[in-house]
């Protein structure tokens, strides 16, 4: 937890930096994220219960905590709970500012990615289908999918 003026920074020197590294690196970084939260911020009462109910309930009941607690993945954004499969963000800090064809927000797929593979079903994947950076009043959307374990 540090002030998202430094993590957006940090997201900006690595990307200009090591442009070929940088989306591995910050998929990392949003596993390590994902890790930590399971260990220090949902309880493990709570992380049991979500792992033996149904994917589409552990889904729901995730999707709202994780709405709840939105300052946690956007800082100063807003997080929009499309359906419990499907975020969107608006004026997402972490690449404020910036332009790119290409979706940025790695951190963020793996965070999502990590909570739900824990917490609904192990073979789910995170994908940024469109990135705010892609232009003046696009969104960060996320899609997470269950995939083949």
């Amino acid at each position: 937890m540090i002030p998202e003026t430094d993590a957006a920074r940090l997201h900006r020197q690595l990307r200009r930096e090591e442009p070929e590294l940088a989306p591995d690196l910050a998929a990392k970084a949003g596993i390590a994220t994902g890790d930590y939260i399971l260990k220090h911020r949902i309880p493990p009462l709570a992380q049991a219960i979500l792992r033996a109910l149904p994917s589409s309930l552990s889904a729901r009941m995730l999707s709202r905590a994780i709405a709840r607690h939105a300052w946690t993945f956007v800082g100063s954004g807003a997080l929009h709970v499309v359906s419990p499969w499907v975020y969107e963000i608006k004026n997402n800090p972490l690449i404020s500012g910036e332009s790119s064809v290409q979706c940025l927000c790695a951190w963020h797929e793996g965070v999502f990615s990590r909570l739900y593979q824990s917490l609904v079903t192990a073979s789910a994947q995170c994908t940024e289908t469109c990135c705010g950076a892609q232009g003046k009043g696009k969104r960060c959307r996320f899609e997470l999918v269950r995939g083949q374990v």
